[in-house]
């Protein structure tokens, strides 16, 4: 049983479950990456008025981060997401799945950056351990955003794969 079947919130434990988990997201290079850039950012910037950066940048990847979601989620056929959605034997979730949750993960980490620094504006949190919280949830989520593209390229592959199957099969019928 984990934090969120406990939080009695289904939906996100069936994200976190298909996401990997704490163990996906600490071997992620993108984390790993954004530790290494906090640190630099806290030894060598200025803590006051950190959530300025957050609130000014998030909210439009945000918008654009959900219509992209939208949009990836209706691209290709019946067939092709029918295909993604197939069990894989070994692997707990289907393609579609994990794409899907990569991509609210994405999402999620933008809008938990953008209620921190909401708070700490609002208590003018500029300490040491709220401005490195704070530029990591930042510095992950515009991280995030080669990694969701990247997802996008790799859908776009496996859209592209499959029509050249189905031509493959149409000319192969001929």
């Amino acid at each position: 049983m984990n934090f969120f079947t406990k939080l009695k919130i289904p939906t996100f434990n069936l994200y976190w479950k298909n996401y990997g988990g704490f163990k996906a997201i600490i071997s992620s290079p993108y984390f790993l990456m954004s530790i290494l850039l906090t640190i630099f950012v806290v030894i060598f910037g200025e803590s006051k008025g950190w959530y300025e950066y957050t609130l000014n940048i998030l909210p439009d990847i945000l918008g654009f981060s959900i219509g992209s979601f939208a949009i990836l989620i209706s691209l290709g056929d019946n067939q092709f997401r029918k295909r993604l959605s197939t069990e894989i034997s070994g692997q707990k979730s289907t393609p579609f799945m994990v794409i899907n949750s990569s991509f609210v993960h994405f999402i999620f980490i933008q809008i938990v950056a953008i209620l921190f620094a909401l708070i700490g504006q609002v208590l003018s949190l500029s300490n040491i351990i709220f401005f490195f919280i704070g530029m990591f949830l930042l510095i992950y989520a515009v991280l995030l955003t080669l990694a969701a593209t990247l997802v996008i390229l790799k859908f776009s592959l496996w859209y592209q794969d499959f029509l050249n199957s189905n031509k493959q099969d149409e000319n192969d019928r001929d």
